[in-house]
């Protein structure tokens, strides 16, 4: 692949990927500012959470087996017209019904923009890497998104920070009109692609995505809860959070630089135990310094797990659509984590959730490494 190809995929990866996770990427902010601006528990609050990652996840599922037929170009567009709308009126909205309505809308929109970014994966030479790179520059951007979500929310409340969110997306659009109008998953030899291949590493994968989705979105809804129990403001919060954004390029980097010259099990076994590890010292924290390694960590490790794991789902589906699936399967766990997580912490204690988000690393490392053994042994 030439170097202006590369960068032209990257730049229309990034937009896919950075609008269709806006949303996602926010919830901190947005599950904080619906407690203490609407008087909602955190399990209400969470419940929107979980409506518009839902939204989003049975999307990305639904397209998985055709979005290699489809129009990308179209679907992009229609995505984030779609997403800007929804986070517009839901700067707006008073009551729960609506944020509920408008989270499900914002999800639809987002699942359009994330289901685009498998096929587009399976276009590049080297499908690890590509995505690692999206990672990096990804990265870069919700650094400054979660920087600067924290002002409009002082500056505006709810409002500020939902219309910030749609602004996001506006700035997109230049290179999501850039993405290809016509089908990509068709084969070298010039064949349409096979059935969405129903194997059991695929389905070990996509269990894995789902457990991992499910902790780490839980404690991602939650951060802002974690820091007011240390004593760190929203604006604190925000600037770690930016920093551990910026520190996560290394994992990416380690990924890109790497490839696949040590295999696929071994890294994605460290990733996983790192993850799990670091989300429960972020639920037991008990001072700001140890929140603030917990949450450097975290971004370190997960920005290395998900090129490794999308590449292990290329390398099982050539043309993309297990790469989507996976995304689609992390969304179904991201969008029960905030749910599930603000019920324990209501119902239970932090240290029931920490043993809890250990417990589904563990169980998504037997899963991934099954996945990633078999994806190594293909031809």
């Amino acid at each position: 692949m030439s170097p202006r190809s590369t960068l032209s995929l990257l730049s229309m990866m990034c937009a896919a990927q950075v609008g269709g996770y806006t949303g996602y990427v926010a919830l901190p902010f947005t599950t904080g500012v619906l407690i203490d601006e609407l008087g909602m528990d955190p399990a209400a609050a969470g419940l929107l959470g979980s409506l518009e990652l839902g939204a989003m996840a049975l999307t990305v599922l639904t397209m998985a087996p055709r979005v290699a037929r489809l129009s990308l170009g179209r679907v992009a567009l229609t995505g984030a017209a779609i997403t800007i709308v929804a986070q517009g009126f839901a700067a707006f909205a008073t009551d729960f019904l609506q944020f509920a309505l408008l989270r499900v809308v914002a999800g639809f929109g987002e699942g359009l923009l994330a289901s685009i970014t498998g096929p587009l994966l399976a276009t590049a030479a080297t499908p690890e890497r590509m995505s690692a790179m999206v990672a990096m520059v990804g990265a870069l951007i919700y650094a400054v998104m979660l920087a600067l979500v924290p002002v409009a929310l002082t500056a505006a409340g709810r409002s500020g920070a939902f219309l910030a969110l749609a602004g996001f997306v506006v700035l997109l659009v230049p290179w999501l009109a850039r993405v290809p109008r016509e089908p990509l998953g068709v084969r070298k030899d010039g064949e349409a692609p096979s059935r969405f291949p129903a194997r059991a590493p695929v389905f070990c994968l996509l269990a894995g995505g789902v457990l991992i989705g499910i902790s780490e979105a839980g404690v991602w809804s939650l951060d802002q809860r974690f820091a007011s129990r240390v004593g760190m403001s929203e604006q604190e919060l925000g600037l770690v959070l930016g920093l551990a954004g910026i520190l996560s390029l290394a994992g990416a980097g380690l990924v890109a630089w790497l490839g696949t010259r040590l295999g696929r099990t071994g890294p994605l076994a460290v990733a996983v135990i790192s993850l799990g590890v670091s989300h429960y010292v972020t639920v037991t924290a008990a001072s700001s310094q140890v929140l603030i390694a917990s949450l450097c960590v975290e971004s370190f490790v997960i920005f290395m797990l998900l090129p490794l794991v999308y590449g292990t789902a290329v390398a099982l589906d050539s043309v993309g659509r297990v790469a989507t699936a996976f995304g689609g399967a992390m969304l179904v766990g991201r969008a029960l984590g905030p749910g599930l997580a603000g019920g324990l912490l209501e119902r239970f204690s932090y240290e029931v959730l920490a043993v809890a988000v250990l417990s589904l690393a563990a169980v998504a490392l037997m899963a991934f490494a099954f996945a990633a053994r078999r994806a190594s042994a293909s031809p």
